[in-house]
């Protein structure tokens, strides 16, 4: 299906967490650019925003975290 094409649903899970993010659903895009960063552990645009959200959001252990995955996938 069109769906399962990698580039389809890359597009389509960065849209979403966008999406999410822009109506204050933070839990939501978190989840959409982490779905993102499964298909690809060194997606940047995954990877900047998850920290941007995890900063936002005063999450201190998790923006740790997403910091050092985004150092390591340099």
């Amino acid at each position: 299906t069109l769906e399962s094409a990698p580039s389809v649903k890359r597009s389509l899970l960065g849209q979403a967490a966008r999406l999410s993010a822009e109506l204050g659903d933070s839990e939501r895009a978190i989840a959409a650019w982490s779905a993102r960063l499964a298909e690809d552990p060194k997606d940047r645009d995954a990877l900047d925003a998850l920290v941007a959200l995890h900063r936002a959001g005063e999450r201190w252990d998790e923006l740790a975290r997403a910091l050092r995955r985004r150092e390591e996938a340099s």
